[in-house]
C-alpha cells in the first residue's frame, strides 16, 4: 500500500488552487507540530510572561510577525477572530494616540482599541519587513521567509501562542489567556474597570469582573476613601479609623442639591 503523502505545511503556498487564506483544519495543529514549525521564543519562565513577550522578537520575517501577534493579543486584549481580521486601514490616530478604530467584535459590538507604543512598534516592525501597506495585516509566511496570501486563519494564531508559551515553559496557554492577562495587568496598574470593559468590548461589566476575578474587599472598602466631617470638624463619636481623604460636608451636600435641582428643573423648562 502506498504511503500517504507528506502533509503540506499550513503556511506554505498551496500547490494549485486559488485560496490564499490559510485554512482551519481539524488536524492542522498536529500537522504544524509534525512539520517542526518554529517561531520567536519567549525567554523567561514564570508568571511574568508579559515581560517575556517583549523579548519574543527575532530577526526572521516570521518571528517579527509572531511578535506583533503576541503584542496585540497581550497589549490590546484582542480576540483571535479580531486579530486575523485586522486591516491596515483600521489602525489610525485618535486623540493623539494610535488605535484600532471601529473594530467589530463579538456580537457585532463596535469599539475603538487604543494601541500602546510598544505594540505599535512591534506592528510597524512586521508590516515594514513584510511590505504590507493595505488589506489584512497578518499574512502567511513560508519557511523561506516569503510572505504570501491575503490572510491567516485563527488556527495559526493558536499555534503561535502555544509554541511561544511552551518555549517559555508555560503549558496549556491559549490566545484567550493573553486577553485575560491584558485585563488583569490593566487592573493591577490602576485601570478603571469601566475602561477595561471598553477596551475588551464586553457588553456586560459582569463579564469583565469575571476576567479580573473581582471580589468585594471588606477589609479596605471603597467607601472608606472619603469621610464627610461635620462643619465643626469633629468626627462622630467612636470613629477611630483614619480616612485616606477627608472632604468638607457642606460643599458636597450643596453640590448634590444643586445637581438635583438642575436635573429636576433644567434651564428653559426642557
Amino acid at each position: 500500500m502506498a504511503a500517504p503523502p507528506h502533509p503540506a505545511h499550513p503556511e506554505h503556498p498551496p500547490h494549485g488552487g486559488s485560496d490564499n487564506v490559510v485554512h482551519d483544519d481539524a488536524a492542522a495543529q498536529q500537522k504544524l507540530a509534525d512539520a517542526g514549525y518554529t517561531n520567536a521564543s519567549l525567554t523567561h519562565r514564570g508568571p511574568n510572561w508579559f515581560g517575556s513577550a517583549t523579548n519574543a522578537a527575532g530577526t526572521t520575517v516570521r518571528a517579527k510577525r509572531d511578535y506583533a501577534m503576541l503584542a496585540l493579543l497581550l497589549g490590546c486584549g484582542l480576540r483571535r477572530s479580531e486579530l486575523v481580521g485586522l486591516e491596515m486601514g483600521e489602525v489610525q490616530v485618535r486623540q493623539g494616540h494610535w488605535a484600532v478604530v471601529d473594530l467589530i467584535g463579538k456580537g457585532g459590538h463596535v469599539r475603538t482599541v487604543p494601541i500602546p507604543q510598544w505594540v505599535k512598534a512591534a506592528l510597524d516592525l512586521w508590516t515594514n519587513s513584510a511590505g504590507i501597506k493595505e488589506g489584512k495585516i497578518f499574512r502567511a509566511v513560508a519557511r523561506t521567509g516569503k510572505v504570501w496570501g491575503k490572510g491567516i486563519s485563527q488556527n495559526v494564531v493558536w499555534y503561535v501562542v502555544k509554541t511561544c508559551c511552551q518555549q517559555a515553559g508555560l503549558e496549556h496557554i491559549a490566545p484567550h489567556d493573553l486577553r485575560r492577562t491584558c485585563a488583569k495587568l490593566c487592573h493591577d496598574c490602576g485601570g478603571e474597570i469601566e475602561q477595561i470593559q471598553f477596551l475588551l468590548g464586553h457588553a456586560s461589566i459582569q463579564t469583565t469582573e469575571r476576567y479580573l476575578g473581582c471580589k468585594q474587599n471588606i477589609g479596605n472598602p471603597v467607601n472608606d476613601l472619603f469621610n464627610l466631617i461635620p462643619e465643626n470638624g469633629t468626627r462622630e463619636t467612636g470613629s477611630s479609623l483614619p480616612s485616606k481623604m477627608e472632604c468638607s460636608q457642606v460643599p458636597v451636600i450643596e453640590q448634590a442639591i444643586a445637581c438635583r435641582d438642575i436635573s429636576a428643573h433644567p434651564p428653559g423648562g426642557q
